[in-house]
């Protein structure tokens, strides 16, 4: 659900914006700290768009010379 909100574009996977996980916490409310829940959704988030982004980008070619 929080992914909805992620921006994509120029061949790149963007974060999931804080203004969106502020949004989830009120929707769903949880028994979780804000800080520690926050924390938990960016580092998985960092780890995503890492690993989707080293796919999207275009393999290297050698140069011919």
């Amino acid at each position: 659900m929080l992914s909805c909100g992620r921006r994509v574009g120029f061949g790149a996977v963007g974060y999931i914006p804080l203004t969106e996980i502020e949004s989830y916490l009120r929707l769903f409310s949880t028994d979780e700290d804000f800080e520690y829940f926050t924390d938990c959704i960016r580092a998985m988030d960092a780890i995503y768009v890492a690993s989707v982004n080293r796919k999207l980008k275009p393999a290297s070619k050698p140069a011919n010379g």
